[in-house]
């Protein structure tokens, strides 16, 4: 009688199904083959790891406590976000602002980098490339040099201190004559505009300061108080101010210049206050920001601010003012009637129409064929900024294109 050798893999397909099933769950893990011993040949065989919890590895000490770690910082992290949002789902300083009124001496720093403020910080002091920032979480500042490396944090007021202190061990003068203020846009940070502000300082001998603040955190009245903190820390030798804002941007430089005025009587400008380029800015609300008013936990998802333009553009319109010195507005579309998003009306540069971004009053308006988030990078639309800034004009006086009183859409 004939033998039959029957190896392990033909032993495993002779099994029932449900057992052949459980196998072919196994995974295949090489080895290092094992050093041949007499009479042996090298192996180079596999082995089945089961992936039952019975054959599983045991973890070693470092393996565990990083596991722990990982597990107290998710807890952590879910009850600080839990914490800031509250009970009714919008943000407020947990701890309330404890830190910001503390009295005590300025706590010890190691100058350390920093990502130069995103979506949770915003300035309210900037000198040249300097900067202190409020976190909009916490209520704590920091103060961060021009190579956004921390070099102190604390209150306001301990920040303050040691820029004083800095600025007189390297002999740094104060900002003098005339300033730029470069304010981006919903969703961005002030890296987004580092191209335009390099064309200013490059074609210009102003001062150019690039503003960060929170465009999510908070609505478009506490940006604009913020604004109002950053122009009066300017210092006195600064007589012309500038502003050059992207798309939500403007609507902060118009919610600063109303409050302003109510808060003096009205009838009221800073004697300070030049020209203003506006680029993209939704002058007349924006509707593809309308589209998405019924969405629930809109506020929490993306702002404030962002609700405000969604939701209640009627009351926020009543709350910002027509510059009453010149301003020109560069509007991106391809200068017909179909645009770039079939969703909008008109002409538009894909998230605001061009008819969004008029004005009336405004001394030049010219359209430029770029998309909405382009046109801060956009060479032509440097060139015609600093134009208007300079003469108040885009291209030539004879090229200028006022908007009167009278050709404005109604909100």
């Amino acid at each position: 009688m004939e033998s039959v050798s029957v190896t392990p893999e033909a032993s495993r397909k002779s099994k029932p199904d449900k057992d052949r099933q459980r196998n072919d769950c196994r995974i295949f893990l090489p080895l290092t083959p094992p050093s041949p011993t007499e009479g042996e040949g090298p192996s180079d065989s596999y082995f089945f790891a089961d992936p039952k919890p019975g054959n599983a590895p045991p973890r070693t000490p470092g393996e565990v406590s990083f596991a722990a770690r990982g597990r107290a910082m998710a807890l952590v992290t879910i009850a600080v976000v839990f914490a800031c949002l509250g009970t009714n789902g919008s943000v407020h300083a947990w701890p309330p602002d404890w830190l910001a009124h503390r009295q005590t001496s300025s706590p010890w720093n190691i100058a350390s980098p920093t990502f130069g403020g995103l979506q949770v910080w915003t300035d309210e002091l900037v000198y040249l490339d300097w900067r202190i920032q409020r976190n909009t979480v916490s209520g704590h500042y920091r103060l961060l040099d021009d190579q956004d490396y921390r070099q102190a944090w604390g209150t306001f007021q301990h920040c303050r201190a040691r820029l004083d202190d800095l600025k007189h061990e390297r002999q740094l003068a104060p900002m003098q004559g005339t300033v730029v203020i470069v304010m981006h846009g919903l969703f961005r940070s002030r890296h987004s505009m580092s191209a335009l502000v390099e064309a200013l300082r490059e074609d210009t001998d102003w001062t150019v300061i690039n503003v960060s603040y929170a465009s999510t955190r908070a609505g478009l009245e506490q940006h604009a108080q913020a604004l109002a903190k950053v122009l009066d820390n300017l210092g006195p030798e600064v007589n012309t101010i500038h502003f050059v804002a992207h798309s939500m941007g403007n609507l902060i430089v118009r919610r600063y210049l109303h409050d302003v005025d109510v808060g003096r009587g009205g009838g009221w400008a800073d004697p300070r206050l030049g020209r203003i380029v506006m680029l993209a800015p939704p002058n007349q609300g924006a509707r593809a920001a309308e589209a998405f008013r019924h969405v629930v936990g809109l506020e929490k998802m993306v702002g404030r601010s962002t609700a405000q333009l969604a939701r209640d553009w009627d009351e926020l319109s009543e709350t910002l003012a027509t510059p009453a010195g010149e301003f020109g507005i560069l509007a991106g579309g391809k200068n017909d009637d179909q645009g770039r998003n079939r969703w909008l009306d008109g002409d538009d540069d894909f998230v605001v129409t061009v008819d969004e971004t008029r004005l009336a009053g405004a001394h030049d308006f010219l359209i430029l064929p770029v998309y909405h988030r382009q046109i801060i990078k956009d060479p032509l639309a440097h060139q015609c900024t600093v134009r208007f800034l300079q003469h108040g004009y885009f291209v030539s006086p004879e090229a200028r294109h006022p908007l009167p009183i009278d050709v404005s859409p109604s909100p």
